[in-house]
C-alpha cells in the first residue's frame, strides 16, 4: 500500500510510485497486481507500513475490496455519516456559514437545495461537509457560482415573491438622524447623533403579473385576482420580510406604509402596479434571520 497524492503510475514489481504534482487525480487505474486495499490521503509523504489503516481526517478514498468497488467514506472507522452540511462564503472572506443541512443515504446520489440567502452581484463558494453524531469532516466538493437576477425578491420562510416586470425602486435613504444645535458666540454649530441609530429606508414600485398570464401570454384575470390578494395579505401581514435587489441590496425589512394597488388602465385594471414603503429592521446574520422567522 502507497500514501500519497499525485499522479501514480505502476512498476514491474506491482508497486504504486507516486510523482509530486498540484492538482486532483481524476482517474486511477489499478493493473498487474492483487490488492487488498488501496489508501490514497491528502499528505505528500508517509513511511511505509504493511498494515491496513482506517479511514482518517486526511483520507481522500479508501477501497477495501470487500465484494464491491466502494472508496467513498459511508462509514469513517465505524462512524456512520448522519448528515451532509452545506456551507458557503463570499469569495473574498474567510468566513464560511451554514446554508443547510441534509439528512444522508447511501441510496441518494444527488442532492439539491435551493438557497434563496444570496444577494446579487456576488460570488459565492460552497462545500460540502459529512457530519456524524459527533464528528464533522473535511470539506469537499467545492463550487464557485456568480449571482446576478433582475427586479427584486420579497420573502419569508413560506412565502417567496419576485417583483420584476416595470421594477422601480426609489430613494434608499440612510437614516443617522441628528440635531444640529447653534451657540450664542459660536460660528459653527455642532451635530449630536442618536446613540448608534443606523438604518435604511425606501420604497419600491412594480407591475403584478401573475406566472399564469406569463405561461399563456395573455392575461389570466381569475389569476391576476388570486395573485394580487395572495400578495396584499403577505405584505399586510406585520411581520418581518427579505428584500434583495439587482443592485446588491439585502435587508431585512418591515413594510411601514399601507401597500397601494393601482389599476394599469391601458391593461383595461386587468392588472396593476404595486407601491410600498420599507424599513430597514435588522442584521442579515443567520441566527437574526432565523428569529424573526425569515428561515
Amino acid at each position: 500500500m502507497l500514501i500519497g497524492l499525485g499522479v501514480f503510475a505502476l512498476d514491474d514489481l506491482g508497486v504504486f510510485q507516486t510523482q509530486n504534482s498540484i492538482g486532483t487525480t481524476q482517474n486511477i487505474t489499478l493493473t498487474n497486481g492483487v490488492y487488498d486495499e488501496f489508501h490514497l490521503q491528502n499528505v505528500y509523504t508517509s513511511t511505509f507500513a504493511s498494515t491496513l489503516d482506517n479511514w482518517t481526517s486526511s483520507t481522500l478514498l479508501l477501497a477495501k475490496f470487500q465484494d464491491n468497488l466502494s472508496a467513498g467514506n459511508i462509514d469513517i472507522g465505524g462512524l456512520t455519516i448522519e448528515t451532509l452540511k452545506i456551507k458557503k462564503r463570499k469569495v473574498d472572506t474567510l468566513v464560511w456559514e451554514d446554508v443547510a443541512e441534509i439528512i444522508f443515504s447511501s441510496d441518494t446520489s444527488t442532492y439539491t437545495h435551493n438557497d434563496r440567502l444570496v444577494e446579487s452581484s456576488e460570488e459565492y463558494e460552497y462545500v460540502i461537509q459529512p457530519c456524524t453524531s459527533s464528528v464533522e469532516g473535511d470539506y469537499s466538493a467545492i463550487t464557485s457560482i456568480d449571482v446576478l437576477f433582475e427586479g427584486a425578491f420579497l420573502f419569508d420562510a413560506d412565502y417567496n415573491y419576485r417583483l420584476f416586470y416595470n421594477f422601480e425602486l426609489g430613494d434608499v435613504i440612510t437614516n443617522i438622524p441628528n440635531s444640529t444645535v447653534e451657540f450664542l458666540g459660536a460660528k459653527y454649530p455642532i451635530v449630536l447623533y442618536s446613540a448608534i441609530t443606523d438604518y435604511k429606508s425606501g420604497s419600491i414600485r412594480a407591475m403584478l403579473i401573475s406566472d399564469a398570464t406569463v405561461s399563456a401570454n395573455a392575461i389570466d384575470i381569475k389569476a391576476e385576482k388570486v395573485y394580487r390578494k395572495a400578495l396584499m395579505e403577505f405584505l399586510n401581514n406585520k411581520q418581518p420580510k427579505l428584500l434583495k435587489s439587482m443592485d446588491g441590496n439585502y435587508m431585512l425589512i418591515s413594510i411601514t406604509s399601507t401597500p397601494k394597488l393601482s389599476p394599469v388602465n391601458s391593461l383595461n385594471a386587468f392588472v396593476y402596479d404595486l407601491s410600498f414603503d420599507f424599513v430597514e429592521i435588522g442584521n442579515t446574520d443567520y441566527n437574526t434571520l432565523v428569529e424573526n422567522g425569515i428561515v
